[in-house]
């Protein structure tokens, strides 16, 4: 017994010990450290695949300072999320990934997602909530973006409805273990900024910003 009881103490000291390596502290960081400088986003009905929205996001940082708060750590990650209004007596334009494989999330690359972000994930939405539906590819390295490089996703989403209001929400996170690269199961945000709200955009369309 007192051999088990020991073995199940340096487990779980092993285990403790890897957390601490592979997670950084959540922190928040002046919005001018991470959040893009400026970018486009677009959504509207494709011929394609049957029923779908073609959604595409692009974005940029207009200097090295502007990105030091996700170098601040060895695990940050970013999504820039488009987000669809389902309240409200508004249906989301788009509610569901088109064939997505929460088995392999990255499945299918080039045909229904794509992106030139480093170390990229097709995000799930396994733990998303009905009245607000996010969308994105995101970056589980955000050290290795530079500046004044034009970043872009597009993906493919189930059409529900004829449109509907629409938000951009950036978020910083952090990657755990911090080996699991291209992992959207391993990403857990740290801090969020609604780069433009509700109000400002409708989909179908497309929307420019800056910040």
């Amino acid at each position: 017994m007192k051999t088990i009881k020991f073995g199940k103490v340096i487990c779980l000291i092993i285990l403790l010990l890897m957390i601490s390596v592979s997670v950084v502290l959540a922190e928040d960081r002046p919005l001018n450290t991470w959040v893009p400088s400026s970018g486009q986003v677009g959504a509207w009905d494709s011929s394609n695949f049957p029923n779908t929205v073609f959604l595409y996001c692009d974005f940029q940082w207009s200097s090295l300072s502007r990105l030091s708060g996700l170098r601040a750590d060895y695990n940050e990650t970013l999504e820039m999320d488009i987000v669809f209004k389902n309240f409200g007596g508004q249906s989301a334009y788009a509610y569901w990934w088109y064939n997505y494989d929460y088995h392999n999330p990255n499945a299918n690359r080039g045909t229904y997602w794509e992106t030139n972000q480093p170390w990229p994930y097709w995000d799930t939405q396994l733990d998303d909530g009905p009245t607000e539906r996010p969308f994105t590819v995101g970056c589980s390295d955000a050290n290795v973006f530079q500046p004044n490089t034009l970043y872009y996703w597009w993906a493919y989403a189930v059409k529900n409805s004829s449109g509907s209001s629409a938000k951009l929400v950036a978020q910083r996170g952090y990657r755990a273990p911090d080996w699991a690269l291209m992992d959207p199961y391993a990403v857990f945000a740290e801090q969020s900024y609604k780069v433009f709200e509700f109000t400002d955009w409708t989909a179908p369309g497309t929307k420019s910003w800056t910040f």
